[in-house]
């Protein structure tokens, strides 16, 4: 029974001899795998660092633009502002303007009124006095007219009482004519009588 033990002792030699293999290559393996993990993760790392800092970028970028956009919607506010103010200033420009004419334009109305008032009251004693003269005009037109008509009156009497002395005139001497043959008719005949 005592030869028949060595062959399990060389057996087992063998597998010791294998385990140690296998063993080793097991190691190998795992030295691999943590190798590999470790280029996996340093390539993850230099992955995440690259998207980390694009990221980065990008935000930058981003905040950038937006404080650009903010900086000229501030200064697009700040114009805004004093075109208000410059609006504003206008506008109460244009009221006090505005109250100005308006003050100017009572005191231009005030004063046409008065020089309405006065050209009124001229043209007034301009008509009274044109109305005045006519009546005095008219008056003298009636005056001159019973005159003429007078003094027609008057020519057309004269005319007749011409006529008239003329006609008596005429009968004085017919009658004065009639009045000499009479006093011839009786001469004559007294004086033959008297002869």
């Amino acid at each position: 029974g005592g030869g028949q033990e060595a062959p399990p002792t060389h057996m087992q030699m063998n597998m010791l001899v294998l385990l140690r293999e296998i063993i080793s290559r097991e190691m190998d393996e795992n030295l691999k795998l943590a190798l590999l993990n470790q280029v996996l993760d340093s390539h993850v790392q230099s992955v995440l660092a690259a998207e980390r800092a694009r990221v980065g970028a990008e935000a930058d970028r981003r905040t950038r633009h937006l404080r650009a956009r903010a900086k000229a919607a501030e200064s697009q506010v700040s114009k805004l502002k004093t075109a208000q103010e410059l609006w504003l200033q206008e506008r109460k420009r244009i009221i006090k303007e505005r109250k100005q004419q308006e003050v100017e334009v009572r005191t231009v109305r005030a004063e046409t009124k008065v020089e309405l008032t006065d050209k009124a009251a001229q043209l007034q004693r301009a008509f009274e006095d044109r109305v005045v003269s006519q009546m005095r005009e008219a008056e003298a037109t009636t005056k001159v007219a019973v005159l003429e008509h007078r003094m027609a009156e008057l020519r057309q009497r004269a005319e007749q009482a011409e006529a008239d002395a003329a006609a008596t005139l005429e009968t004085a001497k017919a009658e004065e004519e009639r009045t000499a043959v009479s006093r011839q008719r009786y001469a004559d005949a007294f004086e033959a009588q008297t002869r």
